[in-house]
């Protein structure tokens, strides 16, 4: 059975006392291109949700595509008016509000994969993809509720949902806790940058001191991943030198020796 739709008068209910979101709009479609192109196209989006229950051009990082049977998933953005400056390390705070929602839900062994996917026990179960046009940025985040065997469709990594882990979820509360920890994550991070945050997100980092390779701007680093520094840069030992990479696609080991990207 398909979790209930959406309902939208609660969100705006629970997101009533938020001081960045209550009041603003809530919108929600049964079917869109892509809730991040359609925020995007929007005048005013600072504090602005935008949620559908379908994708039909939903999209990852890299140009990827977002799989998501009909409201099987949650599928949301997040609009915000940002300084420039401060989009570096966006997908990492959105990863670790991502975290700290779920676990706050009871989810267990979440780990965090550089730069923007929630993994539980090492499945992704999470992806953001951030999007950003002058002072405008918008989050795009899809989290696995019911997601059924995605037959026909090519996906080059592990993945799973929240059902087949037996937890059962209340998607619009989840969507209101992952909202409200965005709104507190996101002050601190504007207040004292993300080095206040570096830390947390290494205790959560999934390929911590294992093998990697990352491919960045057409060149390939690989070593070991030792974490993110405050400027939230991947850290890669190599031959004794520790080389920063500020954006790329990831891969482990085994994911390498397979031939196949993760990052999606």
């Amino acid at each position: 059975m398909l979790p209930l739709k959406h309902d939208i008068s609660t969100i705006r209910n629970l997101l009533r006392d938020s001081p960045k979101f209550g009041g603003r709009e809530v919108f929600c479609f049964p079917e869109i291109d892509s809730t991040n192109s359609w925020l995007m196209s929007q005048e005013d989006i600072d504090g602005t949700l935008c949620l559908a229950e379908k994708q039909s051009a939903g999209r990852g990082r890299q140009g990827k595509t977002w799989i998501a049977p009909e409201s099987g998933s949650i599928l949301m953005s997040i609009g915000l008016t940002l300084d420039t400056r401060f989009c570096s390390a966006l997908s990492l705070v959105s990863g670790l509000a991502l975290v700290e929602s779920l676990k706050e839900a009871g989810v267990a062994d979440l780990s965090l994969k550089w730069p923007n996917d929630v993994l539980l026990n090492h499945r992704k179960l999470a992806g953001i993809l951030v999007e950003v046009s002058g002072t405008r940025c918008v989050l795009g985040i899809g989290v696995n509720i019911r997601v059924p065997a995605l037959t026909g469709h090519a996906i080059d990594q592990p993945w799973t949902d929240l059902a087949s882990n037996g937890y059962r979820m209340d998607r619009d509360r989840l969507v209101v806790s992952i909202v409200l920890h965005h709104e507190r994550l996101l002050r601190e991070y504007l207040a004292s940058g993300f080095e206040s945050l570096a830390g947390q997100w290494n205790d959560c980092h999934a390929q911590a001191n294992q093998e990697v390779r990352v491919l960045s701007g057409g060149k390939t680093v690989h070593g070991i991943a030792l974490g993110v520094n405050r400027h939230g840069e991947l850290l890669v030992e190599r031959d004794g030198r520790v080389i920063p990479v500020n954006s790329g696609r990831l891969s482990t080991a085994t994911g390498f020796r397979q031939e196949a990207w993760t990052g999606q």
